[in-house]
């Protein structure tokens, strides 16, 4: 017989790896796991997939797949190549480690603050340095919670320490030559060697005569995870974590993937964000160009999103461009190319670009700036309307 499977929730797989597709007929192949051959069928439908089962089965296999193949597809057959960027990969993996868009990292101020914090601080910062980080910079958080400010940014910290993006580290300095190395707990010892002078000296000795006699732990960001990566990653975070909860409706799982490399001929661009839902006749992608606090959405950026939409929109795949930044407002500038590209798709009756700020990728869900909170925000096409009406001070899309 056939059952219909909806899928609510992934949990444990590796980042990429998803369970659920958008509804194009040929990416069932691509889930399809031949478990029950030669009976076996699978089938991609709208909001789930539909699998041959056999009628005396308590459970079944399903087939797993991962969102840049789901990606590539759109683009068979065609000159255009995708390509998974390194620092897309480093995105997904930094995510899972902070919990997953779905505890919504990138949205707090506060752990942003703390891991931009630790990125820079070569010498490692303490604890307390770093509590005080997250109270200077919380926000609108926790939000409507039981915790009060204090306890919510001891545990932006905690939590942090608790998934290993910080690490501890114990400045030893040589009692020959004072060299001040710093080291992780496993490589600590009852005897120490100094790597410049090669001296040997017990640990105890060389901490007891530390000035001050002060030998406490500071922390570093795990991985020597510099600050540009946290800048290029924290954003990205921010914008999956709402563009889940508007298309999923806070219920299950979508396919997504960070840092997209598109060439054509010897042309190429790199999306920051690709996100994949069902829509009403087939799939929904957005293509999304994320900036942090030092960087500026550019008319090259923008334009090599348009060629990627008018790609897909030509072979039948609903596409929204999207722009977002975790600045408080877009500059002049942004906002007059940003209102150039609505034009440019409106006028061929294509859906306006989702432009998300700082102010809505920044609060808790419970916010009314949280764009899930939008009266809109049940459909995509009046929800990009508009969040062009309040982020590029317009109110006439057509």
């Amino acid at each position: 017989m056939a059952a219909q499977i909806t899928i609510d929730t992934e949990v444990g797989l590796r980042p990429g790896i998803v369970a659920t597709a958008p509804n194009l007929r040929k990416y069932s192949r691509l889930l399809d796991t031949m478990s029950n051959f030669p009976g076996s069928f699978e089938r991609v439908v709208y909001e789930g997939r539909a699998a041959a089962v056999a009628v005396d089965s308590h459970e079944m296999d399903i087939g797993f797949t991962n969102t840049l193949r789901l990606f590539e597809q759109l683009f068979a057959d065609s000159s255009w190549r995708v390509k998974h960027t390194e620092g897309g990969r480093l995105a997904s993996r930094v995510i899972e480690m902070l919990g997953g868009v779905g505890r919504y990292p990138g949205n707090q101020p506060a752990i942003r603050r703390v891991l931009d914090d630790a990125a820079k601080a070569t010498s490692g910062k303490k604890i307390p340095s770093l509590i005080r980080t997250a109270q200077n910079f919380q926000g609108n958080w926790p939000g409507h919670t039981s915790l009060d400010a204090y306890e919510y940014c001891k545990g932006v910290v905690y939590e942090l320490l608790q998934r290993k993006l910080l690490q501890p580290f114990l400045e030893v300095s040589c009692p020959h030559c004072s060299t001040k190395t710093m080291v992780r707990p496993e490589s600590l010892a009852s005897e120490m060697e100094c790597e410049i002078c090669s001296d040997k000296f017990p640990l105890g000795f060389a901490l007891g005569v530390a000035p001050g006699g002060k030998n406490e732990w500071v922390y570093r960001l795990t991985g020597n995870l510099s600050p540009d990566r946290i800048a290029e990653i924290m954003p990205v975070a921010a914008t999956q974590s709402v563009l889940t909860d508007l298309l999923t409706r806070g219920v299950g799982s979508m396919p997504h993937v960070y840092g997209v490399v598109l060439e054509e001929g010897k042309w190429k661009c790199e999306v920051d964000v690709v996100a994949m839902a069902d829509g009403e006749n087939g799939p929904v992608v957005i293509l999304g160009e994320v900036k942090s606090y030092r960087d500026s959405i550019d008319k090259k950026d923008l334009d090599n999103l348009m060629r990627v939409q008018e790609f897909l929109d030509s072979a039948g795949v609903t596409c929204f461009i999207l722009a977002a930044t975790l600045r408080v407002d877009f500059s002049d500038q942004e906002i007059v190319d940003l209102q150039r590209i609505r034009e440019r798709l409106t006028g061929k009756g294509s859906h306006p670009p989702i432009v998300l700020n700082g102010r809505q990728l920044s609060v808790p869900r419970s916010h009314s700036d949280y764009p899930m909170n939008w009266e809109s925000g049940f459909f995509l096409s009046n929800f990009a309307r508009d969040s062009c009406e309040r982020n590029l001070r317009t109110s006439d899309v057509t």
